[in-house]
């Protein structure tokens, strides 16, 4: 007999459920981070749950433990979604990427399903690539058919602010940079063109970055910074952080 759904104190539900609803459940690392996307989200389709803590690693766990561990099972509870075990993911071992085929032709999704997509969005630091690898890892084998499905989004927050003085109009202009190799880029750019008085500010976290620039860059599904993950996405994940189970 299935356990029937009960709100939980680290979710903030949203007012629209089920297979084709367009519902999205964002998990975030932390409280501070999910109380953020609960004050932005748009509360009849988007939902967040605050996670605690960096998750288990769920390809080396044993079995028991993924099981009855707190996050795994209340993400079980929120999306409906059992956690079946459906062993590691396969690997080329001819060293090329093994492509997602025949596991994406059997989706496997259940009527239960209370969202449609799962958005990953952490501090754009260590730890939060970190933390999104494992979570793609517990995807893999707990909840493979939301890989294959299409249906795990990671969510890119911006690593750097830019802002600067155009050289021609002395208007005030500003940017985001995702990456390191992204700011060197724009920065080298915007100098070449002329760009004055140029500073860069990193975000420390999702905590540090505005309201606005959160919601545009983040939350908001018209112009988030997001990539939809896949089994192969897994298996690169796996091949870094847990190498062994590859």
């Amino acid at each position: 007999m299935s356990r029937p759904y009960t709100p939980h104190p680290r979710l903030d539900d949203c007012r629209v459920h089920g297979p084709g609803s367009g519902a999205e459940l964002f998990l975030a690392e932390g409280e501070s981070g999910a109380g953020a996307i609960a004050v932005l989200r748009n509360p009849s389709f988007q939902a967040s749950l605050a996670m605690q803590g960096k998750p288990l690693n769920a390809l080396r766990a044993p079995a028991g433990r993924v099981l009855e561990n707190p996050l795994y099972r209340q993400l079980s509870l929120t999306l409906g979604m059992p956690l079946r075990d459906t062993g590691a993911i396969a690997s080329d071992r001819s060293g090329n990427r093994a492509g997602d085929g025949a596991e994406a032709a059997d989706p496997g999704l259940p009527a239960s399903l209370r969202f449609d997509r799962v958005l990953l969005l952490f501090d754009p630091d260590a730890d939060g690539i970190h933390i999104g690898a494992l979570l793609l890892m517990f995807f893999s084998r707990w909840m493979r058919p939301l890989l294959a499905g299409g249906r795990v989004h990671m969510v890119r927050p911006p690593l750097y602010a830019l802002e600067w003085v155009a050289g021609d109009s002395g208007e005030i202009l500003s940017a985001h940079a995702y990456s390191e190799p992204h700011l060197r880029h724009l920065m080298g750019a915007l100098t070449s063109a002329g760009a004055q008085q140029l500073r860069a500010h990193h975000y420390r976290g999702l905590g540090g970055i505005a309201r606005e620039t959160l919601r545009s860059t983040c939350i908001d599904p018209a112009t988030r910074q997001s990539q939809v993950m896949r089994l192969d996405d897994a298996r690169e994940a796996v091949a870094v952080f847990s190498p062994n189970q590859a």
